[in-house]
């Protein structure tokens, strides 16, 4: 849907179900302007909590396709760097799928699964010790439950 005010278009484009079943964004294509809320978490580790993280890596893939330049994220100040948050965000969690899903597979119990993980890439970044260990174990339990 797309709606012009003051000579401008606001393309709002659903794109949930990924981190919340609602999850909406905005594109100002004459500025190149992406109001992405919690898709994208700038700088920081994001909270997955129980989303899919395969239809929020989808979504992620839509985003990166646009020509966007500046992203207002749900989390994080404003970005001028838009294509590196998105895909900072889009890596994390597909790590998280990579690492989680070998681990659940194998049958690998989560506790030995996380302590072999080398998580160097992301443990700088804010939030890791915060949000980590449970978006881990929560991807470990989804990609159990999707075989894979």
């Amino acid at each position: 849907m797309t709606l012009n005010l003051g000579g401008l278009d606001f393309q709002l484009q659903p794109a949930g179900p990924a981190h919340t079943p609602e999850d909406l964004v905005v594109y100002v294509p004459q500025l190149k302007v992406l109001l992405a809320g919690d898709l994208v978490f700038r700088g920081r580790v994001p909270f997955v909590g129980l989303a899919d993280s395969g239809k929020w890596m989808g979504a992620l893939d839509k985003l990166l396709g646009l020509a966007a330049t500046v992203i207002i994220p749900g989390h994080g100040p404003v970005s001028t760097t838009a294509r590196e948050d998105l895909q900072l965000t889009r890596d994390y969690l597909a790590y998280l799928r990579k690492t989680m899903g070998a681990a659940a597979r194998e049958m690998q119990p989560f506790e030995e699964a996380y302590a072999a993980t080398d998580w160097s890439r992301f443990a700088k970044l804010p939030l890791f010790g915060v949000a980590n260990r449970i978006n881990a174990y929560n991807t470990y339990l989804l990609m159990e439950q999707e075989g894979r």
